[in-house]
């Protein structure tokens, strides 16, 4: 949901993070409505959240709903902003000028604010999350609160999308729940048709 943070358009990845809005809490609660009606069907085991504040936040509203366990998991904590850590858009505009005006590899590869981390580096941890959901709780359902920078290198590896696809497609809004089927054996999109996946919302 929308953190304090996230109004006055502050790069927040250091924890703890500020907490959500009035409108991030009625967002939390709009997926957690959202969630519990897949629920009433396809029932959830628990619910893994970034340690940042404001996801920790949206989880617990969705698990009061659930009635579902919460768990930190580091790897899905938002990327690091390096140098630029707390800093505003209008800060560093001439930054996200120039990263936008990089192709599409290059953007990928290089770090954000110089000292931080690069997408490729969200994406490792992100297939490293994968990898571990599927190792540790192969056949059970889980709902994921996390960052949409996060997110987005989480699908780009389960669907196998280019990056120009990635980077058109640009960031998932916040608290839109999306539903996925993974195949345990591949952690690759599932094909519905076959008995054996894990879900991941």
């Amino acid at each position: 949901g929308q953190s304090e943070g996230n109004t006055v358009h502050l790069r927040q990845s250091v924890f703890p993070g500020t907490g959500l809005t009035e409108k991030g809490e009625w967002q939390s609660r709009g997926a957690a409505k959202e969630l519990a009606e897949i629920h009433l069907n396809e029932p959830f085991d628990f619910i893994l959240c970034s340690p940042l504040l404001r996801t920790k936040k949206t989880a617990e509203i969705i698990a009061e709903k659930l009635n579902l366990p919460v768990t930190e998991e580091k790897l899905l904590t938002e990327v690091n902003f390096g140098v630029y850590e707390g800093k505003r858009d209008y800060e560093v505009q001439d930054e996200i000028n120039r990263r936008n005006s990089l192709d599409y590899e290059t953007k990928y590869h290089e770090k954000l604010g110089k000292t931080g981390e690069s997408h490729a580096e969200v994406e490792k941890r992100a297939v490293e999350f994968v990898k571990k959901m599927l190792q540790e709780h192969k056949g059970k359902s889980l709902v994921v609160v996390t960052h949409s920078d996060t997110i987005r290198w989480i699908l780009r590896d389960i669907f196998g999308e280019s990056l120009k696809a990635v980077y058109e497609r640009g960031h998932f809004p916040s608290c839109v729940p999306k539903t996925v089927y993974l195949d345990i054996q591949t952690g690759k999109l599932a094909d519905l048709h076959k008995h054996f996946t894990d879900c991941m919302s």
